[in-house]
């Protein structure tokens, strides 16, 4: 319809052109007019720095001086190009970024500026006639200047992180006209829908609209991964057998794309999936044996790596049990030495609890001072108390650097002293044990010591050396109970090793004192032969036979709780040693039968008397208690005449609410008087059978205290 239109405009033109070139004189001027305008650029959309030809036509020829130009609607300006001397004068535009218009045309209709130019008739020089409007350039044209990029396209993967394969797919901005996009190091195609890739590649991807612009280039980058990851595994502290069902596996060696874990007993029948973690508890199939678990591994694409496999040997529970065999779950024993060969650990005494007895020069599964002192000592901490009385020492022997010992030494912690075994018998008396070059084996580097049972939580030996070096392979420490005696011995050599030392010794350990007298007292003789520090026993029995001589009855004067119910005062008859350490598990309070938990005992220091202790509780007295008492055990006071008090039992404290008569929240004279003028409110603060002045004094020592 457009076309059709600028056609009729373009008869009009012609028709009035002809008009004015009627001769109305002889002397008639022809006066340039505008007819028509046209453009040789094809119809369509144009971007920034693209070219427009727009031609204007005039009724005859004209010159055209200067540079005239047409201001367009896109915001830009078509400046004359050519034509001069003709009727038809060419004018280009080149659109500029942010020009932009949906049908190009003049930005108004009189648009054609000469800029101090001129256009004049060519034959008589007449100045052309613009003042009329110009022919619309969108009638006649269906031009687009578009100079605004595209949306960038969006690249959407179905998975984003290390997978097998991943489909790709983009999508484009609905102006697009060219999908395009790149496989990096291939050339650029047309995006035909979404693909499957199953390699690591890197895509570009970019849109152009229909005037040429293009968008910005979007990246999107594919991981896939089809390598398996890989991992390693040890029961921790690399020990070769147990006798506990529960081990603790230690993961080694992994790839660091490790995400899950599992583990079999078969390598057939797998656990779930796990995130991965360093340790893992794991339990053993029943039965005494060789064990095997196996271990593998997938990262976050999916990948599996191969089963890895671990074993260990589980010991029969009647089996004799090495005390110092290392335990994956509890970490002991520690093993440290005065020195170690070889400066970067080599030969680590944490291997000589391992249970592996290997003697080569290459396996390092040892212990030497090789390059060390001319006695070393190596300590075991068992982590705990043991009961044992039997040591076996695997020495090392290769021939040259380390040779055997010229003697050796063994002892255990006690009383925070290092002390001989007892009764100690070494077999053989010199240390013996064949050269790893002569065929060293478990047997024939054996040197065992027996002694009397002991209790102690560490062990240590001492290698002196000979000729060489020194050091061993495996260390084992046993409870040798095949004996009836020995088994009845053992307990009773632990009851006096938990005695406290003399100076720590306390009335409140009587009870664990005489149980372990009792114990002692109903073995055999030939028991008895096997308690070791027995003395320890009587040392603590003499301590507490003293503390009892200094018992004497202490009389509580007063005992009264606070308005809030947490706190209790008690004053006692005699000055007490305020540098003596009270011990909260020596008071027990009650509030109607029910047990207060007794949290911080301390003395009053406010009172010049030194007879004041304060108690605190850890959930408060309810008010509404009616029978609230404490027991004071013996041992639990000092007084300034070095006397400890015989047990106070059953002792009333006096509560808050029953001072406060008045019902006000706080005790004040009124309160004290009222209790003093009736009977039936007297208060016998301090147990002597009778209220008299001296009760009085103890309730106004209360006067002023309110309800917290």
């Amino acid at each position: 319809m457009k076309k059709y239109r600028g056609k009729a405009l373009l008869v009009a033109c012609v028709v009035v052109g002809l008009l004015l070139k009627i001769p109305h004189s002889s002397n008639a001027i022809t006066i340039p007019q505008i007819m028509s305008v046209e453009s040789t650029t094809p119809d369509g959309s144009y971007k920034a720095g693209t070219t427009i030809m727009i031609s204007v036509k005039f009724n005859g020829a004209v010159t055209v001086e200067g540079v005239p130009s047409i201001a367009l609607n896109s915001g830009g300006t078509a400046n004359y190009a050519s034509g001069s001397g003709t009727d038809t004068l060419v004018f280009n535009y080149a659109p500029q970024s942010g020009e932009n218009s949906t049908d190009l045309d003049w930005s108004n209709g009189n648009a054609l500026t000469l800029n101090d130019g001129t256009i004049t008739d060519s034959s008589n020089a007449s100045p052309a006639n613009l003042s009329t409007v110009l022919p619309a350039l969108g009638a006649v044209k269906d031009l687009v200047i578009d100079t605004v990029a595209p949306e960038k396209p969006v690249i959407t993967l179905s998975e984003t992180g290390p997978t097998h394969e991943v489909t790709v797919s983009i999508s484009y901005p609905s102006d697009t006209v060219d999908e395009r996009y790149q496989m990096w190091g291939d050339n650029p195609a047309i995006y035909n829908g979404p693909f499957v890739l199953t390699s690591n590649r890197t895509i570009s991807a970019y849109a152009v609209d229909t005037a040429g612009n293009s968008s910005e280039t979007v990246v999107g980058i594919i991981n896939i991964d089809t390598t398996p990851p890989s991992v390693q595994a040890k029961i921790k502290g690399s020990v070769q057998a147990t006798y506990s069902n529960v081990v603790k596996l230690e993961m080694t060696g992994q790839s660091t794309d490790v995400r899950d874990m599992q583990f079999s007993d078969d390598n057939e029948n797998w656990s779930e999936w796990e995130s991965f973690n360093s340790f893992k508890p794991y339990t053993l199939p029943s039965g005494a044996g060789m064990k095997t678990i196996y271990v593998r591994v997938r990262d976050a694409a999916g990948n599996l790596s191969e089963a890895y496999p671990v074993s260990i040997t589980l010991l029969a529970s009647n089996e004799e049990i090495n005390l110092a065999l290392y335990s994956s779950m509890t970490g002991y024993p520690q093993v440290t030495a005065s020195y170690t060969c070889c400066g970067h650990g080599e030969d680590d005494g944490q291997r000589t609890v391992n249970g592996l007895f290997d003697y080569s020069d290459g396996a390092h599964d040892r212990w030497t001072n090789y390059g060390g002192n001319a006695s070393d000592s190596v300590i075991y901490d068992l982590g705990e108390s043991k009961i044992l009385n039997q040591i076996k020492l695997y020495l090392f022997n290769d021939g040259g650097g380390v040779k055997l010992p010229s003697s050796y030494n063994v002892q255990y912690w006690m009383n925070n002293q290092w002390i001989d075994l007892p009764n100690q018998v070494k077999a053989p008396l010199t240390p013996t044990g064949t050269s790893n070059k002569d065929g060293a084996t478990k047997v024939n580097t054996l040197n065992t010591v027996n002694f009397n049972l002991i209790s102690t939580n560490q062990i240590k030996i001492t290698m002196n050396n000979g000729s060489a070096s020194t050091g061993f392979v495996e260390l084992e420490m046993f409870l040798n109970s095949t004996t009836a005696d020995t088994q009845a011995a053992a307990p009773v050599v632990v009851a006096i090793d938990n005695l406290p030392n003399r100076d720590a010794v306390k009335l409140s350990d009587s009870e664990a004192i005489q149980a372990a007298r009792a114990a002692f007292e109903a073995l055999t003789e030939t028991q008895k032969a096997l308690v070791t520090r027995l003395d320890h026993l009587v040392q603590a029995e003499t301590a507490l036979h003293e503390q009892e001589a200094m018992l004497t009855d202490l009389s509580v004067e007063s005992a009264f709780s606070n308005g809030a119910g947490n706190e209790v005062t008690i004053k006692v008859a005699s000055p007490l040693d305020i540098n003596y350490t009270l011990e909260t598990n020596l008071f027990h309070i009650r509030a109607d039968d029910e047990e207060m938990i007794v949290t911080e005992a301390y003395f009053d220091y406010s009172d010049w008397s030194y007879r004041t202790i304060k108690l605190m509780l850890s959930s408060p007295i309810q008010r509404n208690a009616t029978a609230v008492s404490v027991d004071i055990q013996r041992g639990a006071l000092w007084t300034t005449l070095f006397k400890l008090n015989n047990a106070i039992l059953d002792r009333q404290i006096i509560t808050f609410k029953s001072v406060d008569v008045i019902v006000d929240d706080q005790i004040t004279i009124e309160d004290i008087a009222a209790i003093a003028s009736r009977p039936e409110w007297h208060i016998d603060v301090n147990r002597d059978g009778v209220f008299n002045s001296d009760d009085v004094k103890s309730l106004l020592s209360q006067i002023h205290r309110v309800a917290d």
